[in-house]
């Protein structure tokens, strides 16, 4: 390694460690967590890279922060896990999150979005085409409107969890999900959603271990291609209008099949 690169790497660290002082002065409740001379060593709540001492994990959750988040947190170029989580935060979520490019885990359940927002992205997209993101919380948010098409296969090629669990999502479930081959665990509970189950492409998800769709206004009937989901073990449909036809269970196509790459452009049909 050149004495220059190693030179640029100490400048970054540098740069960061006075980022998260700053971030620690910014929020008071967070400032006792952190440790000026040596920031990784000090807390749990800091999670440093232990080959170069970037800064790849901030736990901001239970802190009762308050304001609007910070654009500090966007310092952070190997930051990998973000939780904010259980807070006061007000306004929508800031552009500067979807844009560093390590963040594979964010969690903002119940961080205080103001109610009645709509779950929309204020992304640039050349910026950032391609989110590393794989795990995504936005449960408990009272967020309202329907599900972005953009929450496809294109921008979180990655993504394996999904929870928007207890919000006030409406509209039809978008057939740009099922372009999500790698989604172990979806959790759309608890929100306002309709439509039918039958004729989506259930089958394009193999890898989803965990399904919960209760608590909705779902209709129709079953389809059996969830049960053949080889590596589905919990499957959650209560509290929603399912089976109230003859053909409670059901394997008749009634859409056609999604394709798989031009998910932000899909509507259904």
């Amino acid at each position: 390694v050149s004495t220059q690169s190693t030179g640029a790497a100490q400048s970054l660290i540098e740069k960061e460690f006075q980022a998260l002082n700053e971030l620690g002065r910014y929020y008071s409740h967070f400032e006792t967590f952190v440790n000026p001379n040596d920031p990784c060593h000090s807390q749990p709540r800091i999670l440093c890279n232990s080959k170069n001492s970037s800064i790849i994990g901030l736990n901001l959750s239970n802190l009762n922060l308050g304001g609007t988040i910070s654009p500090l947190l966007g310092s952070f170029s190997d930051l990998e896990y973000l939780d904010l989580s259980f807070n006061s935060f007000s306004g929508p979520l800031p552009s500067f999150l979807w844009a560093i490019p390590s963040l594979k885990t964010l969690k903002l359940r119940r961080y205080g979005l103001q109610k009645g927002l709509g779950l929309s992205f204020q992304w640039d997209l050349s910026v950032l085409p391609i989110f590393p993101l794989v795990h995504l919380d936005l449960s408990d948010n009272s967020l309202t409107g329907e599900i972005p098409s953009e929450i496809c296969s294109k921008h979180f090629p990655q993504l394996s969890i999904l929870v928007l669990r207890n919000n006030q999502l409406s509209g039809e479930l978008p057939v740009s999900l099922f372009s999500l081959f790698n989604l172990t665990s979806l959790d759309l509970s608890s929100n306002a959603l309709e439509g039918q189950l039958i004729g989506l492409e259930w089958g394009r998800l193999s890898a989803l271990e965990v399904l919960n769709l209760s608590n909705n206004k779902l209709s129709g009937g079953i389809p059996l291609e969830l049960f053949s989901l080889p590596k589905l073990r919990v499957l959650n449909l209560a509290s929603n209008h399912l089976g109230s036809h003859d053909n409670e269970f059901t394997d008749k196509p009634t859409v056609a099949p999604v394709p798989a790459l031009d998910c932000p452009l899909l509507t259904r049909r």
